[in-house]
């Protein structure tokens, strides 16, 4: 093999590895929201590189990352919940297949679907399938129902009214108060946008060009986080 062009699948292995990496930690060993602007820094340089790749790739879509946003959700549960807890993938019990199961001591205790683009399942919001599903999950893998939530990279892409629920974008920051009725009492939508190729501050220049600091992305991240990811993990453990 030529060995000028084994660096896809080397850095392609280097990435699966890199989420084997879990040391056992405590998001009380952070600083205020610190976890969470960890997380989002990953995601706003993991678009970055795909629209940089898709630029000069000529590849006309970027490729998605739904897949790499559940693996990374699934590092940090893993690596910010004790030993007593479980956390399996795409595990399938009659014709569900959550996401993310969360097993403590052995039992079912915490179920968690991710998205990050409901797309055309935007009706379901308001049809009750959110509820529906919620409800099947429920009995089949006989887990409270208050303890199944959906995870959203961000809510951006759903409606102008499923935004407003969440994150006020008039002040940049989230609503004070998460939604009390269901499905949305469900639904915790990480960040309001992750994607440099769409932020209006980036739009007028050659975002590929060069790299963008870490430390610009984290200045952006505060008024970017809707739902705590630290708050998730509380969540969790207090259930």
């Amino acid at each position: 093999m030529n060995h000028k062009r084994d660096g896809i699948c080397k850095s392609y292995g280097s990435f699966y590895e890199s989420f084997l990496n879990i040391e056992k930690d405590c998001i009380e060993n952070y600083k205020e929201n610190e976890i969470s602007k960890e997380i989002y820094l990953q995601l706003f340089k993991i678009h970055y590189f795909a629209g940089k790749h898709s630029k000069y790739f000529d590849r006309g879509k970027n490729h998605s990352i739904s897949d790499i946003f559940q693996d990374i959700i699934a590092f940090y549960l893993k690596t910010f919940l004790g030993n007593e807890y479980h956390i399996s993938l795409e595990e399938k019990k009659e014709d569900i297949q959550p996401d993310i199961l969360i097993k403590r001591n052995g039992i079912n205790h915490f179920l968690i679907e991710i998205k990050t683009n409901i797309g055309w399942e935007r009706e379901s919001l308001k049809n009750g399938k959110f509820e529906d599903r919620i409800e099947k999950a429920s009995n089949i893998f006989e887990i409270k129902k208050e303890n199944i939530i959906y995870i959203f990279e961000s809510p951006g892409n759903v409606s102008k009214e499923f935004l407003e629920i969440f994150y006020d974008k008039n002040k940049e920051e989230a609503k004070k108060i998460r939604p009390q009725i269901s499905p949305y009492n469900h639904i915790f939508p990480l960040f309001y946008s992750t994607d440099p190729y769409y932020m209006p501050d980036l739009r007028n220049i050659n975002i590929y060009d060069e790299e963008i600091p870490n430390e610009y992305i984290l200045s952006i991240s505060e008024k970017n986080i809707i739902s705590k990811f630290e708050e998730i993990i509380k969540l969790i453990k207090k259930t």
